[in-house]
């Protein structure tokens, strides 16, 4: 079973490795599996695509780029497709996956990598999830 709090710490890693970084879009949103990332890493995807790169199915990812869903959504699809790959909707501690979704939200707003942890990190804090 993979965890949704050990994808937050992956995240965590990114931003910490790059926190200058700057996700950048092919299309109209951002993508797992796509994009580039000015002063981050030399692979292609936002930050919580590249930190699910090699933890979470490639197809999985594809997926949801293709349905275009944010953590969320990607969430919802895994548990729906194969309920035992996750924890489950139970055990996802509510911060984490709003904390997922506040970082990718700030980072598709053009917040660099660490901007967009200490928007999650604040958000959650004062239980603030409007981004």
């Amino acid at each position: 079973m993979k965890h949704i709090a050990t994808l937050v710490k992956r995240v965590r890693a990114l931003a910490d490795q790059y926190p200058d970084a700057v996700y950048q879009s092919k299309g109209a949103s951002c993508s797992y599996l796509a994009g580039t990332v000015e002063g981050g890493p030399d692979t292609p995807g936002c930050i919580v695509g590249q930190a699910a790169h090699g933890y979470i199915r490639k197809d999985y990812l594809a997926q949801a780029d293709i349905q275009g869903d944010n953590v969320g959504g990607l969430i919802r699809y895994i548990n729906a497709v194969n309920p035992h790959y996750l924890d489950t909707p139970r055990q996802v501690s509510d911060s984490d996956q709003i904390w997922l979704q506040v970082v990718q939200s700030r980072q598709d707003s053009g917040d660099s990598w660490g901007d967009a942890i200490r928007w999650a990190d604040k958000a959650v804090a004062d239980r603030d999830y409007i981004t």
